[in-house]
């Protein structure tokens, strides 16, 4: 896989590592794993997803665990913000918060307040970014 030319089965297989993170978003996802998995060494797995999705595997997966903790939220109004953050895979209360921060500007619970007071009909999953 040359980093200036991609093939069709380059992007096939970029495609199936995305379903896989999809999948499993709320894992830790080793890259290791993902290089055994896809028989791909790391160099190509790291700057062939950002190549095709704009966005490292991490970025992608933290973006992923967000949006469904925005969903758990908007779903469940009385579940603890701790809570939240461990079943959308997150390890720690800080990380959840960082990443929520840096990906919506602010706290998780002040994104519940707004969405309180605001909730969509809708289900767009994509709503909250």
């Amino acid at each position: 896989m040359s980093e200036n030319h991609f093939t069709m089965d380059d992007v096939k297989l970029f495609h199936a590592i995305k379903v896989k993170i999809e999948k499993d978003f709320k894992e830790k996802l080793p890259y290791h794993n993902l290089v055994r998995t896809f028989c791909v060494n790391d160099h190509e797995l790291r700057h062939g997803f950002v190549h095709f999705f704009g966005q490292s595997i991490r970025e992608y997966q933290e973006q992923l665990r967000v949006q469904y903790a925005c969903e758990l939220m908007r779903q469940n109004p009385g579940m603890s913000v701790l809570k939240i953050a461990y079943d959308a895979g997150f390890n720690e209360r800080s990380t959840f918060y960082r990443a929520f921060g840096r990906l919506l500007c602010m706290a998780p619970g002040e994104w519940r307040k707004q969405n309180k007071k605001h909730r969509k009909t809708d289900n767009n999953e994509n709503d909250f970014l």
